[in-house]
């Protein structure tokens, strides 16, 4: 070993944004093959650093000895996208969560115990096929399907093949992925509305009975006044209302948000993928409507409001859905979009309708945020809400950055 002491110690600040502690570099160890230095705290504890022919390894192990001596190894990602490895004191939590808020780091995982340590080992080992909406690839297993959960529509492409399904969360923004290897194709051009409703008799008469809820029992009525309250307050100092605002609505399905909308005043067009919907639309609400993927659509004009309302989360490439949106606003143009609210609806189990097979993603505060960014819009407005429905939602208000 060859010991460099630094004499007088070279002396440095640290901390982002800020002072908050001066360092002090006081010497250099040069190791050569199989030797071993060990680092000492004022408590006893000790930390192994050994040199071999390919590197270096630290040889307490993160469940053992190391916990023996009191210290907590954690991965912690940096703000700046960075991953480190920090070993806390027992007792010092608070300290280093202070530390950890004013660097603007997060802790990925507590590397301290056999469970955490065999999740790093399955993240590693099962998920390298599976990306976030927010690109990265460390997820952990909340719930598995062995059958439909009660609830859930039995789609005809489930009647016939084994059930097996999971859903995912993402250790880094919280989002939830459905993953399963059943075929999806025909969700929502066929099987979804007759799955669900079985023909046009059962769109409007399930339409009917939506549209004669109390207020206190409709998640739409909820819906339609807080998309006119935010509209009247956000346009209040332009000629907004001169003339009828443009509305589209992107997964019509039973078209009762556009029939509500088009009471309040608004020139409404639905779209939606099954030909049933759109002559529902047309025939019982009298609206425009078009039939057609979102995907797959061109030149349909310009609208003040495009609505996604508990559509997204269908879609295997939300953000490409939500960036293709910007084509169709007019200026200072509105998207708003409802989604199903993971973090608060999996405090109640796997049963949750917002964890169901036709929600590819189920989203968090988080991995919304992320995704209005990444489409290229800016967040004007979120809340979540438990609708009269039982629904958990995310709900916000966004436009073009």
């Amino acid at each position: 070993m060859n010991l460099k002491i630094t004499d007088p110690p070279r002396v440095f600040n640290v901390g982002r944004e800020g002072f908050i502690s001066q360092m002090k570099e006081c010497a250099k160890i040069e190791l050569k093959s199989d030797e071993m230095v060990t680092f000492l705290t004022e408590n006893g504890a000790e930390y192994d650093i050994s040199r071999k022919s390919w590197g270096f390894y630290a040889t307490p192990s993160l469940n053992g000895r190391l916990l023996e001596f009191g210290l907590r190894a954690a991965l912690i990602r940096g703000c700046d996208g960075k991953f480190y490895i920090f070993l806390v004191e027992k007792g010092k939590e608070y300290d280093f969560n202070e530390y950890l808020a004013h660097e603007k780091h997060r802790i990925v995982l507590w590397m301290d115990s056999d469970d955490s340590l065999t999740d790093l080992e399955y993240m590693k080992n099962d998920f390298e096929h599976i990306k976030c909406i927010c690109n990265e690839q460390s997820f952990k297993e909340i719930f598995c399907y062995n059958a439909p959960p009660e609830g859930e529509v039995l789609f005809q492409f489930n009647k016939s093949i084994p059930y097996e399904r999971k859903v995912f969360k993402c250790n880094f923004c919280g989002h939830y992925l459905s993953i399963h290897d059943m075929d999806t194709e025909s969700f929502y051009t066929q099987d979804y509305v007759t799955s669900t409703y079985k023909n046009e008799e059962g769109i409007l008469k399930k339409f009917e009975q939506i549209i004669s809820l109390p207020t206190s029992k409709s998640d739409n009525l909820g819906r339609v006044k807080r998309i006119n309250d935010f509209f009247t307050n956000y346009f209040s100092s332009e000629k907004f209302h001169e003339t009828k605002p443009q509305i589209l609505d992107v997964g019509s399905g039973l078209c009762v948000f556009l029939y509500e909308m088009k009471k309040h005043g608004w020139n409404c067009v639905a779209l939606d993928p099954d030909e049933r919907n759109v002559r529902h639309a047309k025939k019982n609400i009298q609206i425009e409507a078009i039939c057609n993927d979102f995907m797959h659509i061109n030149n349909i004009g310009h609208f003040d409001l495009i609505s996604f309302n508990k559509v997204i989360e269908h879609v295997e490439k939300p953000i490409e859905m939500l960036s293709k949106s910007l084509n169709f606003l007019k200026k200072n143009g509105i998207v708003y979009i409802e989604v199903p609210d993971g973090e608060i609806a999996s405090l109640y189990g796997p049963e949750r309708e917002e964890f169901f097979i036709d929600h590819f993603h189920i989203f968090s505060a988080t991995s919304l945020s992320y995704m209005i960014n990444q489409a290229g819009f800016k967040l004007l407005m979120m809340e979540r809400i438990y609708e009269p429905s039982t629904k958990y939602t995310l709900f916000c208000f966004i436009t073009p950055i």
